[in-house]
């Protein structure tokens, strides 16, 4: 079994193949990311998704994402809304969509913030875990 399909990922194939080492589900293929890890990240897709606060259609704003990205120490401070959208772009094979929400400010949908999240962990993650260890062995 997939270690992403008990939660129902709403994330198409290439961000799913962007996490795991292998295209084959199976025994030597395990996700880069640890199972605990994952579960946290879907519990922050929840929580952001706005379908789950009485959207009609899910979606997060943009501000939104790089609040939550910044407050998990994901992107650093001066990491931009034009650095985001080229994760978005990346994430989703260049194909980036962006729909308004009810205040007119740019919002993702879910499936497109799903895919970004684990885009920009992975790129960002694993730089910031690198700059933690090295400032915790000074």
């Amino acid at each position: 079994m997939h270690p992403l399909s008990k939660h129902q990922w709403l994330v198409n194939e290439a961000a799913i193949a962007a996490i795991t080492h292998g295209d084959a589900p199976g025994p030597g293929n395990k996700s880069s990311m640890e199972i605990a890890e994952l579960e946290q990240v879907y519990k922050v897709f929840l929580f952001y998704d706005s379908s789950f606060h009485g959207d009609q259609l899910p979606s997060i704003n943009l501000a939104r994402f790089l609040e939550v990205m910044r407050d998990a120490h994901v992107l650093s401070v001066n990491f931009t809304e034009l650095h985001a959208e080229e994760i978005f772009a990346t994430a989703m094979l260049g194909k980036l969509r962006t729909y308004l929400d009810a205040d007119g400010a740019p919002a993702l949908s879910f499936k497109l913030f799903c895919g970004a999240l684990m885009q920009a962990a992975i790129v960002k993650v694993a730089l910031t875990s690198l700059n933690i260890l090295a400032v915790l062995s000074r």
